[in-house]
């Protein structure tokens, strides 16, 4: 049964990554003008990185256990998101004083 899971949870984020980067795509063109070019480029780009991190996530995954793994992964999403997110609260608040 958690094996089954597990597969399911992999399909969901599977889904998921599909979704983001549709979206990406149209965001980039409409914000940034992009191209179906560059849309390709970017495409192209971005399974290079996803295809390395996979591989290097399964390595680490073997090698150190698969919920040490993703304890990280959740960390350092966590990390990303709340750096983000307190970047675009300076910003807003430097626009707001100029």
């Amino acid at each position: 049964m958690f094996k089954t899971g597990c597969f399911i949870l992999e399909g969901l984020n599977s889904f998921a990554t599909v979704f983001y980067f549709w979206y990406l795509y149209f965001y980039m063109q409409k914000v940034f003008g992009f191209g179906n070019k560059a849309n390709l480029a970017l495409a192209a780009l971005s399974g290079g990185v996803y295809v390395f991190a996979a591989w290097w996530g399964g390595k680490f995954a073997q090698k150190f256990g698969y919920f040490t793994a993703l304890k990280l992964g959740l960390a350092a999403r966590r990390t990303s998101k709340d750096s983000i997110w307190r970047l675009r609260a300076c910003s807003m608040i430097r626009a707001k004083a100029s």
